[in-house]
């Protein structure tokens, strides 16, 4: 399932245990999240899904719940 796979990604890009990553996982309560790991999350993400985020779909990404939302709409945007 998407939540899953997008908390595992997540969990992988910032060293984390997979059962630590919540919905509310971000850069305010992750150390290791800064803008460098940010990035890094976005290259594993778009590689994961094979999509693109736009710059001002990366600035939207402050959680694991909004990095969820972006990735869907996208997702949703290639389909149609």
């Amino acid at each position: 399932e998407l939540t899953e796979k997008i908390k595992s990604i997540v969990a992988d890009s910032f060293d984390l245990p997979y059962d630590t990553v919540t919905l509310d996982t971000g850069p305010s309560n992750t150390v290791s999240w800064d803008s460098f790991g940010q990035m890094d999350l976005v290259l594993n993400i778009e590689k994961e899904f094979d999509i693109t985020l736009e710059f001002d779909e990366i600035f939207k990404i402050v959680s694991t719940k909004t990095l969820l939302e972006v990735v869907e709409n996208k997702l949703n945007e290639s389909k149609q």
